[in-house]
C-alpha cells in the first residue's frame, strides 16, 4: 500500500503543479505523521530502557546487600548482582549511543512547529493575515514549513556525524597518554605507530 501512495504522489507531481491545499494534503500532512510517529517511537524505547536500568539497578544492590549479610551463602547471589550491573550499564550506553530521547525532543519539536504553521495558516492567523490569500502568503506558508524540515535533517544528519567520526577516540582525552597541541587532542607516537601498524 506504501508503494502504491508513493507511486500515486509522484504520478501527480509529474502532471502538473502543487497548490497549498496540495502541498499540506501530500506533503506535509506525511511529514507530520512521520515525525509525530518517530517522536513516539524514540520515548517508547528511551522509556523502556530508564525502566528496565532502574530495575536492574534496584536489584543488583539488593543482591549485592545480600552476599554481603550473608557471606556463606550461594555465590550465584554475587554474579546475579554483577550481571544486573552490567547489564545496566550495557542498556544505558545503548541509550546513549542511539540518543533516543534527543531524536524524541527533537523529532517532537519539528512535528509540533509545522502543526503549528498549518493552524496558523488554515486561520489566517500571525504573518498569514491575507484576507484574498496572495500567492505571497502561501509562498511564505510553504517556505517557512519546508526551512523547519530542513533545520531538523540538517540537526539530524549533525548527530549521526558525530556516531560516525573515525577520530572521536583519538579525540578524548586520557591525562598522561594525549597531548594538547593549539587546542586538538594529539595521540602519543608510540599509539599512533601502533594504529598504523608500525
Amino acid at each position: 500500500m506504501k508503494e502504491k501512495q508513493n507511486s500515486i504522489d509522484l504520478d501527480y507531481l509529474k502532471k502538473g503543479g502543487m497548490d497549498v491545499n496540495n502541498y499540506i494534503q501530500y506533503r506535509l500532512i506525511d511529514q507530520i505523521r512521520w515525525y509525530d510517529g518517530k517522536a513516539i517511537h524514540c520515548r517508547t524505547y528511551h522509556e523502556r530502557i530508564s525502566i528496565f536500568a532502574i530495575i536492574l539497578t534496584t536489584t543488583s544492590s539488593f543482591l549485592a546487600l545480600l552476599s554481603a549479610n550473608f557471606p556463606g551463602g550461594s555465590p550465584w547471589i554475587s554474579i546475579l548482582a554483577a550481571l544486573c550491573g552490567s547489564t545496566t550499564t550495557v542498556l544505558l550506553a545503548v541509550d546513549k549511543l542511539k540518543k533516543y530521547q534527543e531524536l524524541h525532543n527533537q523529532y517532537r519539536g519539528t512535528c509540533e512547529k509545522l502543526k503549528q504553521e498549518v493552524h496558523l495558516y488554515r486561520t489566517q492567523s500571525g504573518d498569514y493575515q491575507d484576507p484574498n490569500r496572495d500567492p505571497q502568503t502561501n509562498d511564505l506558508f510553504i517556505e517557512r514549513c519546508e526551512s523547519i524540515m530542513a533545520t531538523e535533517n540538517g540537526t539530524w544528519a549533525q548527530l549521526n556525524e558525530k556516531k560516525k567520526d573515525p577520530d572521536l577516540l583519538a579525540q578524548i582525552r586520557v591525562p598522561g597518554r594525549n597531548s594538547v597541541h593549539n587546542g586538538k587532542y594529539i595521540i602519543p607516537s608510540r599509539a599512533r605507530k601502533r594504529k598504523d601498524g608500525i
